[in-house]
């Protein structure tokens, strides 16, 4: 008996109960979204010929580990209103320390650009851009909504950094190619973002807006990449439709239901990366990406992504 008990304590109070404190710090459960961004990115930089999987798993550390740190860093700051609003999550319950969060977070960037380093000037530089649009997001998202463009512009930047990990973006067909998804990508971030910003005043035309910004991503996928199998890109681009559509019915009704639809859109971030994949032509990646999807959907039932 007293066995048992020693165990119990040191799984409530040892490492592995800090563990998982820092993991629903970070919300956990939306970092397989980072895992099937970086897939896109790194295929959009390679073009044809072999998948780069040592490429794609070093930008992988990186964008996850900054991820992991601008999350902390989110939270930190926003101590005092979790505090009234969420005292459930690790800062205001007193799991984690604000302290702590913030040398953790710190020390996440700082491994993240020098891992993106190891990858080359170029790929050092477009991190520094992504690491500089999640600081100016948690910086600036209490005070303006304005700042849900950077957090679109952080999302997007991801493809940016994936694809000059693989070749220099100075190589004009790798940006035209890389741009365009960015920039459907983070639409589809700034409606979700929106969303999430306005729940406790959500009503009306307003919230329609934010949900086409996100339903209509896949028509404006399609619509900057050429599908190299239009049957596929049918195929997926319906599963994306479907899915970000399902997530919008939860807006109707009063009250809407906010979070549901936002953890909805999140997930659904690896099916607009899955579809992205099925236009370039790399349908291997593409399930890899919709596995992304899966393991984001079961982690949210253990820690919540918003």
């Amino acid at each position: 008996m007293a066995g048992g008990s020693e165990a119990q304590g040191v799984w409530r109070g040892g490492w592995l109960a800090r563990a998982l404190d820092y993991a629903e710090l970070v919300r956990v459960s939306n970092l397989p979204t980072c895992a099937s961004n970086v897939l896109v990115g790194v295929a959009l930089g390679v073009g044809g010929g072999r998948f780069p999987w040592l490429v794609f798993t070093a930008a992988g550390v990186v964008v996850v580990v900054v991820y992991c740190g601008g999350m902390a860093m989110n939270d930190a700051l926003d101590a005092a209103v979790d505090r009234l609003h969420r005292p459930e999550r690790p800062i205001p319950s007193g799991r984690v320390g604000v302290r702590s969060a913030f040398v953790f977070s710190a020390a996440c960037l700082a491994v993240g650009l020098t891992v993106a380093g190891s990858l080359g000037a170029q790929a050092m530089l477009w991190a520094g851009a992504l690491v500089a649009a999640i600081v100016g997001y948690n910086l600036l998202h209490r005070l303006t909504a304005v700042s849900a463009a950077v957090m679109g512009a952080a999302r997007g930047l991801v493809y940016l950094f994936s694809a000059a990990a693989v070749r220099p973006l100075e190589d004009t067909g790798v940006w035209k190619a890389a741009l365009g998804p960015a920039a459907v990508l983070g639409c589809y971030i700034v409606g979700v973002t929106l969303t999430a910003r306005g729940e406790p005043r959500l009503a009306g035309r307003r919230r329609g807006w934010f949900a086409a910004l996100v339903v209509l991503a896949g028509p404006a996928a399609w619509a900057v990449v050429p599908a190299s199998d239009w049957r596929w890109a049918l195929a997926a681009g319906a599963v994306l439709v479907g899915w970000s559509a399902a997530a919008a019915r939860h807006l109707v009704g009063d009250p809407p239901r906010v979070n549901l639809a936002v953890r909805g859109w999140l997930a659904g971030i690896c099916l607009l990366d899955a579809y992205f994949l099925v236009l370039v032509g790399w349908p291997r990646a593409a399930w890899a990406a919709a596995g992304c999807f899966g393991l984001t959907v079961l982690g949210q039932r253990r820690v919540a992504g918003t």
